[in-house]
């Protein structure tokens, strides 16, 4: 994935979230809601320049290891500890985190891979063909 893709892909994350955040009326703790977002994509920020630096390569073992991160169980970890960051109390900051975060996982299945929605339960991929990766029109409208 190029840098210009992911960043694509974390502006409609972080606009469909805001758009939520304001739909629903969340002005406080907000930050929460966007930064849980974009957490399943947030190993990207280390995995992109280290192949444009020939450091690492994106082998299928790799790509294995991350899949839980687009998952819901992959989401109820990462934002348990993604909250522990947070000064305020779990239970305000947990499900706001948990809301962006499946957000993102929603939006992805849109796509025509989609994510492993119920891994490790289920291997099976959730994707809907609706919207391709390398169309940037819905981050536009977004």
């Amino acid at each position: 994935m190029e840098l210009e893709e992911a960043v694509c892909d974390w502006a409609t994350h972080l606009a469909v979230a805001w758009m939520l955040g304001e739909a629903l009326n969340i002005r406080r703790r907000r930050i929460a809601l966007l930064i849980g977002a974009v957490l399943p994509d947030s190993y990207k920020l280390l995995t992109i320049p280290l192949e444009k630096t020939g450091l690492f390569s994106a082998t299928p073992e790799v790509i294995l290891f991350l899949e839980p991160f687009h998952s819901l169980t992959g989401g109820v970890l990462v934002s348990l500890v993604a909250s522990a960051f947070f000064e305020d109390d779990l239970r305000s900051v947990f499900p706001l985190i948990f809301l962006g975060y499946t957000s993102h996982l929603l939006l992805d299945c849109l796509l025509p891979f989609g994510p492993p929605l119920f891994l490790p339960i289920s291997p099976i991929y959730f994707g809907l063909q609706l919207v391709w990766q390398e169309d940037w029109f819905p981050a536009v409208v977004a």
